[in-house]
């Protein structure tokens, strides 16, 4: 039988140390992953790298701030932000929202 450890935060039980250190950040809100180039922090290393593509002088740039993404997807997900159309309107707080992953955090950090 594994022994799981459990978050002081939610109960949640994890498998790993390192599986709750990650999972805890989500509570913390500690961003410990910081970009040498921009200095923007993330709370993952793999959010960390994701944002490392913008930086990079190959993949696919984007017209509006020249910034490079990884695929054609990531590209569209970013151009979002260039747009003036809304995405998703918050019906708490009646506050606009460009894209689903924005209006998750608002949720969060908001109500």
């Amino acid at each position: 039988m594994v022994n799981k450890i459990k978050c002081r935060y939610c109960n949640k039980l994890m498998l790993s140390v390192a599986q709750l250190k990650r999972h805890v950040q989500q509570h913390t809100g500690i961003k410990s992953h910081r970009c040498k180039i921009c200095g923007k922090t993330f709370k993952s290393y793999c959010n960390y790298r994701k944002h490392t593509w913008t930086h990079r002088q190959s993949g696919i740039q984007c017209p509006e701030c020249h910034r490079y993404f990884k695929s054609e997807k990531t590209l569209r997900s970013h151009s979002i932000l260039h747009s003036t159309q809304v995405a998703i309107y918050c019906s708490l707080c009646h506050r606009s929202l460009k894209n689903l992953s924005g209006f998750k955090i608002h949720l969060k950090k908001l109500h």
